[in-house]
């Protein structure tokens, strides 16, 4: 799996920049929250589960979601769109623009596969 670069990180950050008013704080939440969303999202498809650990796995992924979702509430954005599938980005976020930097034309894609801090 190729990891992300910083390059990619700060084009995210400054991508958010140009099309929100989201500070640099909110991008690195939203970009650890997307790195937990990748994770889950390969355990998923990775480790088989119990009903327990199903259910735990769930309740993770639903408290991570509405993070995102708190996130995106503050910068009165559209919802943001979730996706399972540990192969593409896990989480894109929808800004009024319409920018998008993904090959669907959703929206920004937010790095996922390794945690970082600007600070």
């Amino acid at each position: 799996m190729m990891a992300v670069t910083t390059r990619d990180k700060l084009e995210f950050v400054h991508a958010m920049a140009r099309n929100t008013r989201a500070t640099v704080r909110q991008c690195e939440a939203l970009m650890r929250f997307a790195a937990t969303l990748q994770r889950l999202a390969e355990d998923d498809c990775n480790i088989p589960m119990n009903d327990e650990q199903r259910t735990r796995w769930i309740r993770k992924q639903e408290r991570i979601q509405m993070n995102v979702i708190a996130i995106t509430a503050e910068l009165e954005l559209d919802l943001p769109i979730f996706s399972s599938d540990p192969r593409g980005a896990v989480l894109k976020i929808r800004v009024p623009s319409g920018y998008s930097d993904d090959m669907g034309g959703e929206g920004i894609c937010v790095p996922s596969l390794s945690l970082w801090f600007l600070g």
